[in-house]
């Protein structure tokens, strides 16, 4: 059977997974984080993200300013346009992917949205087996050590005393300590 008389007989179902699987292929590939979104994260409902373009014209600015050798980018958008889901957990994902070793601090309008993120990154990295796949498995379940609310360690090459992902809300004492990224 040929690979359009396959896609022909396939449910819209065995279409999306295909579609996944070739997203998480395309990732481990390219290292794009904009894949390992579509491939690996889900809404509420349990869909599928597709990205719109305001998404990937924000991917595509980090990406070149991050090329440039830019540290500090900054990006402003309307609320509900989905700056969390894409940036503050899906380039999270996508950067622990690439670099276990990072310290990534998040900073939120309140402390229950900043434990919200962190409790979904975590989720992620232990519960997704799309993440797993589509990272090669870079970021183990086993590695993940000393969770709170707010902030859970990878197991790293490197010591560091600082968490691997910390987030916290703008009127939350967290001064001190070192980040390698500050969203």
């Amino acid at each position: 059977m040929s690979l359009i008389q396959y896609i022909k007989k396939s449910s819209d179902d065995e279409l999306e997974i295909l579609h996944r699987k070739a997203l998480s292929i395309s990732y481990r590939e390219g290292g794009n984080p904009r894949d390992l979104i579509e491939a690996v994260m889900m809404d509420e409902s349990g869909v599928c993200l597709h990205l719109e373009p305001i998404h990937l014209a924000w991917h595509n600015f980090i990406r070149k300013r991050r090329e440039q050798g830019f540290s500090r980018i900054g990006l402003l958008a309307p609320r509900g346009t989905g700056k969390t889901v894409n940036i503050a957990i899906g380039f999270v994902l996508h950067m622990l992917a690439e670099n276990p070793n990072l310290r990534i601090k998040i900073v939120c309008n309140s402390d229950m949205n900043a434990e919200a993120r962190v409790t979904t990154i975590q989720r992620y990295i232990t519960q997704s087996e799309e993440y797993h796949f589509a990272t090669d498995n870079k970021v183990k379940t086993d590695r993940l050590e000393k969770c709170t609310a707010h902030e859970f360690f990878l197991a790293r090459d490197s010591m560091s005393i600082d968490p691997s992902v910390q987030a916290k809300g703008i009127n939350t004492g967290g001064t001190s300590g070192r980040a390698d990224v500050l969203l």
